[in-house]
């Protein structure tokens, strides 16, 4: 699901804590309390109770937190209020050693969902440019994914553009056939990019992870396909298999219902449908004809 941050702006809101705590800054203090609020820090297994239910879950719910207006602008604030009474000072002698190491943690995450941004000065001013490595290697994979110097299309060379993959809606998707979309879909779930991955990569590259026009968008689409690929594998099932295969196939993702449609589902849960359908298909021996048939139409040089 899109992430729910909105535990942060109650917190920080509450007995006007964000105001408080932008003054405890400018007083040389940091207060327990409010800190985890404050200063988000990716997850680790050593975090005290307080900061595990503040903490930030992925490299995603990261950009989540940029792309709310409220939570990324506060944000700022606080980094920009740190470097305008303390530059030129040592942070750790003012704020204690382990408050320097969470800001340097914060600022960490922070400078990768946003480079050349506030959050490098602060590392650049305070920490001699150092990056906390533990946060590094906790969302590498993520990283590559959001911020890799090439898109999983560039790297497998794939003719697709990544709108076709989401959204049907642009003149310039129209000419992406089903065929050519569940085919890109099939190569990169080999190689590690399941749908969901590639709609929060999406969302990412626009910036816009809460816009309800681009999600509602990739809803359609991905029940599209989903629905189509649904039923192009029960007619090959039924063409090309036995009829126990048949009734396995069907007892897991009956047609009928297995992509309906509900008001209360969101583009995700399409996603992770699809993925469940993409890893039966790579792993059942009797659809490796109808893989290796889509795998064709990537080699050709235009849209199908």
């Amino acid at each position: 699901m899109t992430p729910d941050l909105s535990n942060f702006i109650a917190a920080q809101d509450s007995g006007n804590c964000f105001e408080k705590a932008l003054q405890g800054i400018k007083d040389g203090k940091i207060g327990y309390r409010w800190r985890p609020l404050i200063f988000p820090q990716i997850y680790n297994i050593s975090m005290s109770d307080r900061e595990k239910e503040f903490a930030l879950y992925s490299l995603y719910e990261a950009e989540a937190y940029m792309c709310d207006p409220t939570l990324s602008k506060r944000l700022r604030e606080t980094v920009q209020t740190i470097i305008d009474e303390y530059y030129d000072y040592d942070i750790a002698d003012i704020f204690g050693k382990t408050n320097y190491e969470k800001i340097k943690s914060c600022m960490t995450l922070f400078d990768i969902v946003s480079p050349n941004d506030i959050f490098e000065n602060v590392l650049n001013y305070f920490f001699d440019g150092e990056r906390d490595e533990n946060v590094l290697n906790a969302v590498e994979w993520e990283r590559e994914l959001f911020h890799g110097e090439e898109t999983p299309y560039e790297k497998l060379n794939l003719k697709i553009l990544e709108r076709a993959m989401f959204d049907s809606y642009g003149e310039e998707t129209k000419p992406y056939s089903f065929e050519m979309k569940i085919a890109s879909y099939i190569r990169l779930h080999i190689y590690g990019y399941t749908p969901l991955d590639l709609g929060r990569l999406y969302l990412v590259h626009h910036s816009d992870i809460y816009d309800s026009y681009r999600t509602s968008g990739m809803e359609s689409e991905l029940s599209y396909i989903g629905h189509e690929l649904l039923y192009e594998i029960y007619k090959y099932t039924q063409k090309k298999c036995s009829l126990e295969v048949l009734e396995q196939y069907v007892a897991q993702f009956d047609p009928s219902n297995y992509f309906e449609c509900s008001l209360s589902y969101d583009w995700e849960i399409y996603a992770i449908k699809l993925q469940y359908l993409i890893e039966y298909i790579l792993g059942n021996p009797n659809y490796e004809g109808y893989v290796d048939r889509l795998e064709s139409c990537l080699d050709q040089d235009s849209p199908i």
